[in-house]
Formats: C-alpha cells, sequence, structure tokens
C-alpha cells in the first residue's frame, strides 16, 4: 500500500546526483570553452554555473559585466561548444 521510504530516497538522491554531475560537466566544458576563446585571461573570470533540469536552462552568473558581454557575443559558438561535449541546453542565460 505505501511505497518504502528506502525506494524513494534512493530515486531522490540519484536525480540530485545526476543533475550534480550535469552541473559539474557544464562547469567543466564552459572553462574549456573560455580558455579558448579567451586565452589564459579566462582564468582570471569568475562565473558562476546553475543548471535546472526541469525547464532545461544553464544561467551563467558574471560578476564581471564585460565577459557577460563578450559571452553574450559569443553564444552560439558556446552553444554549439556544449552540443559538442554532449550537453544538451534548451536556453542559455546570462547574466
Amino acid at each position: 500500500m505505501f511505497k518504502s521510504l528506502n525506494s524513494r530516497i534512493a530515486k531522490k538522491y540519484g536525480k540530485i546526483a545526476k543533475i550534480q554531475n550535469t552541473n559539474i560537466e557544464i562547469e567543466k566544458s564552459f572553462k574549456s570553452f573560455m580558455t579558448e576563446q579567451f586565452g589564459p585571461v579566462a582564468k582570471n573570470i569568475s562565473c558562476t554555473v546553475v543548471y535546472d533540469n526541469k525547464a532545461n536552462y544553464a544561467v551563467f552568473k558574471f560578476t564581471n559585466k564585460t565577459a557577460a558581454n563578450e559571452l553574450s557575443l559569443r553564444i552560439n559558438e558556446l552553444k554549439r561548444f556544449l552540443d559538442k561535449s554532449g550537453l544538451k541546453i534548451g536556453r542559455i542565460i546570462i547574466q
């Protein structure tokens, strides 16, 4: 009659682990993209990546407005780079 609590917790944990792994993969791919596009200067640019699996979008939050503007100019290249990496993201939001 009732689902076991253990199976529910295991299912939730599996979803959280999958989201976290996807977020880590996006961050790694993004860092390699930034290094490829901007060279060694990319190491000094701080950015936080947040991925929402339900709506299938990624938010890139920059502390530097100039870097955010530069990335928004190269958003098509970023989308292609992420697709090549095997990450299918519906929307990319840059803040």
